[in-house]
């Protein structure tokens, strides 16, 4: 016969937080981990250049606002839930930004080809033509590498900021 399914490992059955419990707190703390990491990565660099003491003052401070920060570390659900939420938040901003820079410099390329196209010169097929598709696919090639390097930059940010300060 077939054991029952049990969610729990032998290293959970004994805590009293539950997984999904723990996970939704993760959600909560992963989301306050965010401006921790950039306020306390800015604290502990100037503790590096005036020595001083900022970054426990900053850890102090965070310490007593995440209410969520020991429910989550409660089982590895709500650990990892926090990390992956502290790494996506960044990490989407980063692919956003990259989207709105692609966006634009598209939206340059159209605005030159309204223009072309006003003054007759679009649909003339030259040599030009060619070079202009050529330099269209190029161009369109750098906007997918600014947006890939923006997101990985944000999730590497968002890798940063997951370290426990």
């Amino acid at each position: 016969m077939a054991q029952p399914f049990d969610p729990l490992n032998y290293a959970e059955e004994n805590n009293e937080t539950s997984w999904y419990t723990s996970a939704i707190a993760g959600i909560g703390s992963g989301l306050i981990k965010v401006p921790e990491g950039v306020v306390s990565l800015a604290a502990e660099l100037i503790d590096l250049g005036a020595d001083t003491n900022t970054a426990a003052g900053v850890e102090k401070f965070f310490d007593d606002l995440n209410p969520f920060d020991e429910v989550a570390d409660a089982t590895a659900a709500g650990r990892i839930t926090e990390a992956i939420t502290s790494i996506a938040i960044p990490g989407t901003a980063g692919f956003k930004f990259g989207k709105a820079a692609a966006t634009a410099i598209g939206y340059r390329l159209a605005k030159k080809a309204v223009q072309a196209r006003k003054s007759g010169d679009y649909a003339r097929i030259t040599r030009n033509t060619s070079r202009g598709a050529e330099e269209a696919l190029k161009r369109n090639r750098k906007a997918r590498a600014k947006r890939f390097v923006a997101g990985v930059m944000g999730g590497a940010a968002g890798e940063t900021f997951v370290a426990d300060v």
